[in-house]
């Protein structure tokens, strides 16, 4: 899949992103080719928290500097991939205005509520 990604031109027109099961080195890619997006729904990222190793994000898409606004994560786990995603989404945003977190329907009592303190935490941090 990655290297599908080298041959698509730039998704100049793209304002608005709804993926679900990517992995971060695939969602990445994908951000760096779409300047102007706005609107990023993440859905069900269950996938990215495999044995690998997180993807580093040393590139910095456009989209995060200029336009990308909002970005929701839906049926949220708290892996650490998705966590890492979260921190760079909250540390790079520039005009970013919000970021939100649905649990996935599971997560329940004292999971969800360490789940809601990872969040916060990394918010605190950022801060």
């Amino acid at each position: 899949m990655k290297h599908c990604l080298a041959d698509i031109p730039a998704l100049g027109m793209l304002r608005h992103l709804h993926l679900l099961f990517v992995n971060c080195e695939i969602l990445l890619g994908l951000l760096l080719k779409s300047p102007c997006l706005e609107t990023l729904v993440l859905k069900d990222l269950k996938v990215i928290d495999s044995d690998e190793e997180p993807v580093n994000f040393a590139s910095v898409p456009d989209c995060f500097l200029s336009t990308l606004k909002e970005v929701k994560f839906e049926d949220f786990a708290g892996g650490r991939h998705e966590l890492s995603f979260a921190k760079f989404v909250m540390e790079k945003g520039q005009v970013l205005e919000s970021i939100s977190f649905s649990c996935y329907h599971g997560l329940r009592g004292a999971e969800f509520e360490k789940l809601k303190k990872r969040c916060f935490y990394l918010r605190e941090v950022l801060i």
